[in-house]
């Protein structure tokens, strides 16, 4: 508290009369503008005075110290990303230090000789190219104190090394900051990467620093929201040589949000052995759970090591994107392929649905081929007389030309019908998995070809969809979902994100019709073309009912080369688990694609 003083009148002082301030205004008023351009000059003097003061007197020392080179600078803290964990709370990724050596600008030495001097003493610590340095450094501004790195993803002992040699020089730093070490076989496409942040994406996130990192694919970017950290930092004061000689103020770093996944990693493992020991030239494989869309497993072959992207191995970087087979595709998700016959459950419930056949229909298909004027079009093998069931699990392609097309006693769905049902089961849409890059895959239509073409639909064309071929393009994530829409009556959103609330669609079609096809593709693994996935078992032994499709699609005009698929639903009356295996030019799907989906059912039950 302040003291109060008082103010005592001598006897002999001379009395000051009490003026108001009107009259006191008055009484001292200037007469002459001589007066007033004195008051102007006092003021000003008054002010400067005072200015004077305040430099020398009260901030001189810290002015002092700042004109010697001390500086306020804010030192950020980059935080650590969040944990991605499989459905069993496995970690797929951990965060680990990566260890950087960096250059300040701005707390280099002004003198040339001097930095000349430090970037020489640099190089030869760090064993880089002093002339390449000089010219790294002399791009940026020299008043510039973000750090420069110019040796990066070094090991711990360099690090150390470089700090006992180094770590007294100004503008020399050597960075520890977060990274990651993807620790999973198999997972590069689902889990994806992270990279540097990209001036474009820098223009779009502007509350990222231009020296973060950002997800680049898979997981990494679609949960980069959840998975990012909040970076922290420190602001201290520096010296001229840039030494911290005092802490100010510090905000701490916080780590980004753990993410669960859906997936298994067990049965991605097993799946990813088998696809590798089968595929050549490329595949998938996927695994949901139909009932609430749950990824179980969904990998791409070929893959490739994530943590290339992380080291800085420009070469090995570069063979990745150099690769003939084009391992950066995730095949699952963003891959377009004719389906072939695993196309032909949905167009049997279609079928069903509009009454183009029933379930008692039998058409005649003994002769192995249809002839439209001057074109053949063939089955695989001669079937006899086969109704819908049998079609189903023979994989009778002149039924099915039949179903789509026309012949004899069946009309034909036409190819309005196809498509618009190939929308109901999903497959010219994306699924809405959360993943980026997803393919909408592709339906054939008359006024497509129209526009494309300037030719008219012709029924060949109509019969190359019904059996899969042709212009018909679907993702191995696609048929998982539409099989899992035969299996239970519902159309699931795949997601990937494990406690997120499924997405459920009522399909638009009878039981009835289901519970035929189902039984279809039940006969394919008693006695059809999927008769190698009849013996699955549980651990103790009991027998798993599988219901399956197989599907080889021919590539073009070469009939030399298909793509090999299998599709499978079990247990067969109460479907848990989906699995869809694709070779890419692999052949036949019972040979290729079979192999990969026996290995997963066996390896979900029999645990």
């Amino acid at each position: 508290m302040r003291p109060e003083y008082s103010i005592s009148m001598l006897e002999n002082e001379e009395y000051i009369p009490e003026y108001n301030s009107a009259e006191l205004f008055e009484r001292l008023a200037p007469n002459t503008p001589f007066v007033w351009f004195g008051w102007i000059m006092f003021f000003i003097t008054v002010v400067m005075l005072g200015r004077l003061i305040d430099l020398q007197i009260v901030k001189g020392a810290k002015n002092f110290f700042l004109a010697e080179g001390n500086r306020i600078r804010e030192i950020v803290k980059p935080a650590p990303r969040g944990i991605i964990l499989d459905r069993n709370n496995e970690p797929l990724v951990k965060n680990v230090v990566r260890y950087s050596l960096a250059l300040v600008p701005g707390d280099l030495p002004k003198d040339s000789a001097a930095r000349h001097d430090l970037i020489t003493k640099v190089a030869s610590a760090s064993g880089l190219d002093a002339p390449d340095l000089e010219r790294q450094i002399g791009q940026a501004r020299n008043t510039s104190f973000d750090p420069i790195i110019i040796k990066d993803n070094i090991s711990r002992d360099e690090s150390l090394g470089l700090e006992v040699a180094l770590g007294e020089e100004p503008g020399v730093v050597v960075q520890k900051n977060p990274t990651r070490d993807y620790l999973a076989n198999g997972f590069s496409h689902l889990i994806g990467t992270i990279g540097k942040i990209s001036k474009e994406e820098f223009a779009t996130h502007p509350d990222y620093a231009i020296t973060n990192w950002i997800g680049k694919s898979g997981v990494e970017a679609f949960y980069e929201d959840k998975l990012r950290g909040r970076d922290g930092g420190t602001q201290v004061e520096v010296n001229a040589r840039g030494q911290v000689i005092r802490l100010i103020g510090e905000a701490k770093p916080q780590k980004g949000e753990d993410v669960t996944l859906t997936v298994d990693t067990k049965l991605q493992e097993a799946g990813m052995q088998a696809l590798r020991a089968i595929a050549k030239k490329g595949g998938a494989i996927v695994a949901l759970n139909p009932k609430t869309g749950e990824v179980l497993a969904l990998g791409s072959f070929p893959d490739y090591d994530a943590n290339v992207f992380l080291n800085g191995d420009s070469k090995a970087i570069q063979s990745i994107f150099d690769d003939p087979l084009h391992p950066l595709i995730n095949r699952p998700v963003s891959g377009a392929f004719p389906s072939g016959s695993t196309i032909k459950p949905f167009w049997a419930t279609a079928a069903l649905a509009e009454g183009t056949i029933s379930e008692h229909t039998r058409l005649d298909t003994s002769a192995g081929q249809i002839t439209v004027g001057a074109f053949q079009f063939n089955d695989w093998k001669t079937h006899g007389v086969a109704d819908v069931r049998q079609a189903i699990a023979e994989s009778n392609n002149i039924f099915f030309f039949a179903v789509a097309g026309g012949y004899r006693n069946i009309k034909g769905l036409g190819p309005d019908k196809l498509a618009t049902w190939a929308k109901k089961f999903g497959l010219s849409e994306k699924t809405g998995i959360d993943l980026p890059g997803e393919t909408n895959g592709f339906v054939p239509t008359p006024a497509w070809k129209k526009k494309k073409t300037g030719e008219r639909w012709f029924v060949g064309d109509t019969y190359n969809v019904g059996i899969g071929q042709g212009n018909l393009l679907v993702s191995p994530l696609q048929m998982s979902r539409a099989l899992g829409a035969v299996a239970t009556g519902q159309l699931a959103t795949p997601r990937i994100l494990k406690d997120d609330k499924p997405e459920l669609k009522q399909l638009d079609a009878p039981a009835h019709a289901l519970e035929v096809v189902r039984d279809g593709m039940r006969m394919a693994v008693t006695g059809g073309s999927a008769h190698q996935l009849q013996d699955i078992r549980t651990k103790d032994g009991k027998l798993v009912e599988v219901a399956a499709k197989t599907g080889t699609a021919q590539i073009g005009s070469d009939v030399s080369k298909t793509h090999g698929w299998m599709e499978a639903f079990a247990p067969y009356d109460d479907p848990q688990i989906v699995v869809v295996a694709f070779v890419e030019e692999g052949g036949e799907g019972h040979a290729t694609a079979g192999p990969i989906v026996k290995a997963m059912l066996q390896n979900w039950f029999g645990r």
